[in-house]
């Protein structure tokens, strides 16, 4: 259980997800789509842990809704340390491949999970590509590759854009590219 709050505060914060967002929540006892949304990580560490329960936004307004009901909640228990460690209210998950425990997943808390954002949608005029914060190098190769376009991305098709994006590591054009920081150097419009 997470620390933060206690089992009376996570089932009102539960059930106000629930409530406000009936089709994006993912609560444990819907065992298959729970333990899809659970133990579909890359790392094992990340699988181990158990969320209270699964947000899986399918846009920017339901991400925003769960984000300001977070928030709320947040605001309203404000932060609790144990030791010096302050623990968190929810994880983001983006492709789900990071090792770091708690990067992508949390015990007890929430987890936002972007994989149903996964737009890849290249301008028309071929320079720049809109990236859904869900989608995985694999998502944005094949649009791009039927367009005849490549993009600096992951060795490992399965990544998720905004964590290789945002956490840096070794592309497939490296060799062409070399930045100094990982893709985070690297100029992006929109995300």
């Amino acid at each position: 259980m997470n620390p933060t709050i206690d089992s009376s505060e996570l089932s009102r914060l539960t059930a106000s997800l629930a409530s406000a967002l009936p089709d994006a929540v993912i609560l444990p006892h819907d065992e298959s789509p729970f333990k899809d949304a659970t133990q579909s990580y890359w790392a094992q560490q990340a699988c181990e842990a158990v969320p209270a329960c699964v947000i899986q936004p399918r846009n920017a307004q339901e991400l925003s809704e769960a984000v300001k009901i977070l928030k709320d909640e947040f605001d309203a228990t404000e932060t609790q340390s144990v030791g010096d460690v302050t623990r968190g209210l929810f994880a983001i998950r983006g492709g789900g491949h990071s090792p770091l425990p708690g990067a992508s997943s949390i015990n007890g808390g929430v987890v936002i999970d972007l994989r149903r954002l996964d737009e890849v949608t290249p301008s028309e005029d071929r320079s720049s590509v809109v990236i859904g914060a869900g989608a995985k190098w694999m998502d944005v190769s094949k649009v791009l590759d039927a367009k005849g376009l490549a993009v600096v991305g992951g060795r490992n098709s399965a990544v998720g854009v905004g964590g290789l994006t945002l956490g840096g590591k070794n592309s497939t054009l490296e060799c062409l590219h070399k930045p100094s920081k990982g893709l985070q150097s690297m100029p992006f419009t929109r995300l």
